[in-house]
């Protein structure tokens, strides 16, 4: 829910640590990715990331957290796109994946397997040799196959439900889901590793990081044979790259991020966890004087706030939640221009048109702020933070402090991508 940021006192630092990364993003993306590492995590893509919802064995919900978005990086597709190499999604869901892990019927994949074509198309074809081209590696009839499986997942008498998941559709539209779902497959292939002596759970972060992010990318048999040392040479590289990169984002999380990002359980309440009748006798002891009474220990009493009080703050809190709301559909425009960012500086040196097309992608977000926060939004909030109740006031305070954070954030990249463009600039006029 939007509003719990202003209640959760890590937004505030989370916020801190998204524009710290965003303000030297242009230095960040242009040193390269850390030697050995492929597809290595940076803090925008830890602190862009949906919180992991629990821990996995030894691994803390800010490991999972980084786990998650090094899995996204290596993937790198977009959250509403499924594709006949990559799979399903930013984290590339294989279908037979969701099956194992109870998000498909049993059954389902080898259904779907033996009702696609079998001769591949003209499209299919050409297809596989775009893929291979780019470095993939599939086959016409395997992306026949795979295009097949996709188009019939959208039928939802496939799926059981599990973690709100009943079709391709709304797996596709919802961040949330996925994350939940790659989580899902984090905890089957730690139960395929208990179940196999591979691993206890109870290992090093650094080490469980690795065994458990491979077994959900290549399967906990694969992993078996890597540590037999009897894998294929590509299954080998493969593993051995996906621990090297998810040691690195395990301990990116704790060197980097670990003053910035708050993954620990809220603390309970300490209400009724004392037993109070064993205390008091033990004050009597202490005292030892029967004519000097005992104190007697009462709950503190809460005084009911007023009504008038609680009916604007139902009103801040709803406005909050819409400023909320807006700012995040900044953000996701600003997503967009930031993966183009990325994606046109791999492949350097960018040209005049190119740095046009994005342009307009970075003005897509710019504008859409510019025109509403200032105008629409900003003298709303201001005027709570004049009301002459001081919960309102305070709250409103709260709030202000929390979206300026987000406000700071977005700034940082707009002035980051612009600083991006004239090196690109500064770069075609030195090849010249």
């Amino acid at each position: 829910m939007p509003g719990s940021y202003i209640t959760d006192p890590s937004i505030l630092s989370r916020l801190q640590a998204v524009s710290a990364a965003a303000s030297t993003g242009v230095a960040a993306i242009t040193k390269g990715l850390p030697p050995g590492v492929a597809a290595a995590v940076t803090s925008a893509q830890v602190l862009a990331t949906t919180v992991a919802s629990g821990s996995i064995g030894s691994l803390g919900r800010g490991d999972v957290t980084g786990l998650l978005a090094q899995a996204k990086s290596a993937v790198g597709q977009a959250t509403n796109v499924i594709s006949v190499d990559k799979g399903i999604g930013q984290f590339g869901l294989q279908p037979t994946q969701l099956e194992a892990a109870g998000f498909l019927k049993p059954g389902t994949v080898a259904t779907l397997k033996a009702q696609a074509p079998t001769t591949p198309t003209a499209a299919d074809i050409a297809e596989s040799q775009r893929i291979t081209s780019e470095g993939g590696s599939i086959t016409p009839e395997q992306v026949a196959q795979n295009r097949s499986i996709n188009q019939a997942l959208s039928a939802p008498t496939a799926w059981t439900g599990k973690a709100g998941i009943n079709g391709i559709g709304n797996l596709l539209g919802s961040d949330k889901l996925q994350s939940a779902a790659q989580q899902g497959l984090m905890n089957s292939s730690l139960q395929g590793m208990l179940a196999s002596g591979i691993a206890t759970g109870k290992e090093s972060a650094a080490v469980l990081s690795g065994l458990v992010q491979s077994a959900t990318r290549l399967g906990v048999g694969q992993l078996q044979g890597f540590i037999k040392g009897i894998a294929p040479p590509a299954i080998a590289g493969q593993i051995a790259a996906t621990i090297k990169g998810a040691q690195f984002s395990t301990d990116f999380v704790t060197q980097r991020l670990g003053n910035f990002t708050n993954f620990a359980a809220k603390a309970q309440s300490a209400v009724a966890t004392v037993d109070r009748s064993s205390v008091d006798e033990g004050v009597k002891k202490l005292v030892g004087d029967a004519k000097i009474p005992a104190p007697q220990f009462k709950p503190a009493e809460r005084q009911p706030e007023d009504p008038a009080v609680l009916g604007i703050k139902d009103e801040a809190q709803a406005l909050v939640e819409e400023i909320l709301t807006f700012l995040d559909s900044v953000k996701k425009l600003a997503d967009v221009a930031i993966a183009e960012a990325i994606r046109l500086n791999s492949q350097r040196p960018v040209t005049e048109a190119q740095i046009a097309q994005f342009e307009v992608l970075r003005e897509r977000y710019r504008t859409r702020f510019n025109d509403n926060f200032k105008s629409t939004y900003l003298p709303k909030l201001e005027s709570l933070k004049t009301s002459k109740f001081d919960p309102v006031r305070e709250y409103a305070d709260n709030a202000y402090a929390t979206l300026v954070r987000i406000v700071q954030l977005l700034r940082a990249i707009s002035d980051s991508q612009k600083a991006l463009i004239a090196q690109w600039r500064a770069d075609a006029a030195a090849s010249t």
